[in-house]
């Protein structure tokens, strides 16, 4: 969940902290899903993620280069 307002609107961003505000519910519904969202970014799968992606690139870069041998990246230990 999220509240956009134009980054020019100074008006429409103290309407929207203020309706936060003035809302207990929705302000807690908001923290409760920015915790359970802040929950899938942990050091251990964002290193896991980069890996992924690197070893995606590293395949690429190979496929397309006849006669290269790729790197051998090792798994991250937890």
């Amino acid at each position: 969940s999220a509240i956009f307002v134009p980054s020019d609107d100074a008006t429409g961003f103290a309407n929207a902290l203020n309706n936060l505000i003035e809302n207990t519910r929705r302000r807690q519904d908001y923290g409760r899903r920015a915790r359970v969202r802040a929950l899938e970014f942990s050091p251990h799968r964002m290193a896991s993620e980069y890996l992924a992606a690197y070893r995606t690139c590293i395949r690429e870069e190979f496929s397309s280069a006849p006669g290269k041998q790729p790197l051998v990246v090792e798994e991250v230990a937890a």
